[in-house]
């Protein structure tokens, strides 16, 4: 099992970010996706040995002094 979810900086409103997470198999194929309206994902897949992909796209709103547009990920393996 994998666990991986995204957090943004505390001085940066999640009102003003969209995060989408996507991981992909070693075969290229979408295993999960998650994006919420808090500016965060969250994944939680059961996965066999292998290379994954992580992909994330996100934007901000606002001017680039209003946000800085970083967030953190965090990731897991049970």
């Amino acid at each position: 099992m994998i666990v991986v979810s995204s957090e943004h900086l505390a001085s940066d409103s999640s009102q003003s970010m969209s995060i989408e997470g996507r991981l992909y198999s070693p075969a290229g194929q979408l295993v999960a996706s998650d994006a919420d309206n808090n500016g965060h994902f969250l994944l939680e897949e059961p996965v066999t040995p292998g290379n994954y992909e992580l992909e994330v796209r996100g934007s901000v709103l606002g001017s680039a002094n209003e946000n800085s547009g970083r967030y953190s990920l965090h990731v897991g393996f049970e």
